[in-house]
């Protein structure tokens, strides 16, 4: 019988999580491994605290993000793991200011980002894409190869990033490419935009939203009524958390200027907040939807924030002059 046994299935992203959250919570060897090869050893990082995966923070997702115990108090590392896929615009960007944040708020006392990826894939993005650290796959190889112990389990973790290299190597959608595109097409969330789209066109066909196209599995906030909005302002229903934000963008400096002017004008059940580094949004609160379930058993769902979407579009409408007199 063969000792290793070809690896049949196609490998994703989150299997790859998998095998480093799994990692982290079970291998001393291989947090030590890890230390070892970002902040070092005389870092004084101690003990695991917390291991966390998708984690949604400031309208964006950290892959995981690992907590460690230090002298001074909790460090965090927020990890983005890549196989093939394009970064989103700012992605490298808002791992830093979701730190920064966490830091603000009192989560940690320091943080490090760090990129989980493939050798050519880490020199292709890394000129433009500003991590702490960069672990290639295959020196996480060259780690489970030392691990005799592990038996056939290193030589799974192996094959499993083998493929992943093999699949970043033979990848049409390049990782430097300047537009986002989704390198695997989602089914479920592709079919969940369209139906969207066309319920819209009847229901509030005022509220324009442009026909959508094959959509990746991290396509959760869908965009409308930027054709009859200024420039910098957009409806956001983010599905997946349950929000339909009127999001302002760019204010950089006024934004805690732009939410004390607004937050006198709010209608029953808005709410205002920051968003990010430079962002505020006018929050509506809705169901959560899981895009995977049938589009039918989620419809009332869908109505509802549209509504919220149409509601916002009015109440902008009615205090447009409020944000001319600002932006001017």
């Amino acid at each position: 019988m063969d000792p290793n046994p070809i690896l049949m299935y196609s490998v994703r992203e989150l299997h790859i999580d998998l095998l480093f959250l799994e990692e982290f919570y079970s291998s001393e060897p291989f947090r030590t491994w890890f230390i070892t090869n970002t902040t070092g050893l005389n870092g004084d990082i101690g003990a695991l605290v917390r291991v966390e995966h998708s984690v949604f923070e400031l309208e964006r997702e950290s892959d995981f993000e690992i907590t460690f115990e230090s002298p001074k108090g909790e460090v965090l590392f927020l990890i983005e793991n890549k196989i093939n896929a394009q970064f989103q615009p700012n992605q490298a960007e808002d791992y830093k200011n979701r730190g920064i944040e966490y830091v603000r708020r009192g989560k940690c006392v320091k943080f490090y980002t760090v990129l989980f990826a493939p050798e050519d894939y880490i020199k292709m993005i890394k000129p433009s894409h500003k991590f702490d650290f960069y672990l290639p796959f295959e020196t996480v190889i060259a780690f489970f190869e030392t691990q005799v112990q592990m038996g056939q389990r290193a030589n799974y973790k192996i094959s499993v990033l083998r493929k992943a290299i093999e699949k970043a190597r033979s990848s049409k959608s390049p990782a430097s490419s300047s537009v986002y595109q989704p390198s695997e097409v989602n089914s479920a969330i592709t079919l969940f935009w369209k139906r969207y789209w066309e319920d819209l066109l009847v229901r509030h066909p005022d509220l324009p939203m442009p026909e959508p196209k094959d959509k990746g599995p991290a396509a959760t906030f869908i965009g409308l009524g930027k054709k009859v909005l200024p420039p910098n302002v957009i409806i956001y229903h983010k599905f997946v958390h349950g929000f339909v934000d009127l999001q302002f963008e760019k204010l950089g400096e006024k934004a805690e200027e732009f939410i004390s002017l607004f937050k006198d004008y709010l209608e029953e059940g808005m709410t205002i907040q920051r968003a990010g580094k430079s962002a505020v949004v006018v929050r509506i609160e809705v169901p959560k939807i899981n895009p995977h379930r049938f589009y039918e058993d989620l419809q009332d769902d869908v109505h509802k924030a549209q509504d919220a979407a149409k509601r916002l579009l009015k109440w902008f409408n009615k205090n447009s002059n409020l944000w001319f007199s600002f932006s001017s």
